[in-house]
């Protein structure tokens, strides 16, 4: 069920064939705007932890795999991999990107993060890569993926950082700033009333871990203490892409003098040693997660 201010009504028609859909497959074809190109960096760095880490003997679900550009890239590399999106439209691109590997190397299915059609303990590893700030119970899709991975298994998601756009333009950032102290002062009946976890339903009980929500713009703390309580732990978190430089949202250099400047303070922060600062201010931020217990 979806309520009038939920995710899924805001966001759900950028996935659909009437929208935006074939953008999300188009935009890894063109890497000439820093958006574009970060995303493709996005997608390498995270094969490249599956590369590292798994064989193609492991279990390796693609969750939110969009229009397969993830999965394309292990399928290049011999890995056998499964694939779950919400939309069908975004799995026609999935089915079309993919349709030259062998059929066994690969499925897709409809479904969504909060119920999974799959047997418990399945997966080795799970992707989900820019999705997290779509969902409303992330709770919920926590404590399935948990569910669905092995005992040691590993979450690989990602999302945006909000302080790049505050560093990389700084009449954002202060317009931001303010807009953070005014909401400190508002009068309490001015004030959001904070949102009630979901009641526990079949299954679940009161042990429940609370509520929290991740934004397609996120701050890494709250994501990080939030996911810990739903039975995970930290194992790694990078991140990377700074810019476009940029005045009150105009751009001031062109998109591939931003390209080669992102590129250029990720490089230099990885040699010096200051990959906390780019895990701080970085646009593009990946974790992966332990499943701890059991």
């Amino acid at each position: 069920m979806t309520t009038e201010n939920s995710k899924e009504q805001q966001y759900g028609d950028l996935f659909t064939a009437d929208r935006d859909a074939s953008r999300w497959d188009d935009l890894y074809r063109d890497t000439s705007t820093l958006f574009n190109f970060n995303m493709s960096v996005r997608r390498d760095r995270v094969c490249d932890v599956v590369f590292q880490r798994y064989t193609p003997e492991h279990a390796i679900l693609d969750l939110g795999c969009g229009a397969g550009v993830v999965m394309e890239k292990l399928l290049q590399r011999g890995y056998k991999v499964q694939g779950v999106d919400r939309s069908n439209d975004m799995l026609d691109l999935s089915r079309k990107r993919l349709a030259g590997y062998p059929s066994d190397s690969y499925q897709l299915q409809q479904g969504t993060c909060e119920s999974l059609p799959f047997a418990d303990q399945q997966f080795d590893v799970i992707l989900c890569i820019g999705v997290f700030g779509y969902i409303d119970d992330v709770v919920g899709a926590l404590l399935e993926i948990r569910r669905v991975l092995r005992p040691g298994g590993l979450l690989v998601m990602s999302v945006r950082n909000p302080y790049n756009a505050a560093v990389s333009d700084p009449v954002t950032g202060v317009r931001a700033l303010v807009r953070k102290i005014l909401e400190r002062f508002r009068k309490p009946e001015r004030q959001a009333v904070p949102q009630p976890a979901p009641s526990p339903g079949e299954g679940e009980t009161s042990s429940r871990p609370p509520q929290f929500k991740i934004d397609i713009l996120q701050r890494p703390q709250p994501l990080l203490k939030g996911v810990a309580r739903c039975g995970y732990k930290l194992d790694f978190f990078t991140g990377f892409g700074f810019g476009p430089l940029s005045i009150a949202g105009k751009r001031l250099l062109p998109h591939s003098w931003n390209i080669k400047l992102s590129n250029f303070l990720d490089t230099t922060l990885d040699r010096l040693g200051l990959q906390k600062l780019s895990r701080a201010v970085g646009d593009v931020s990946i974790y992966g997660f332990i499943k701890t217990g059991e």
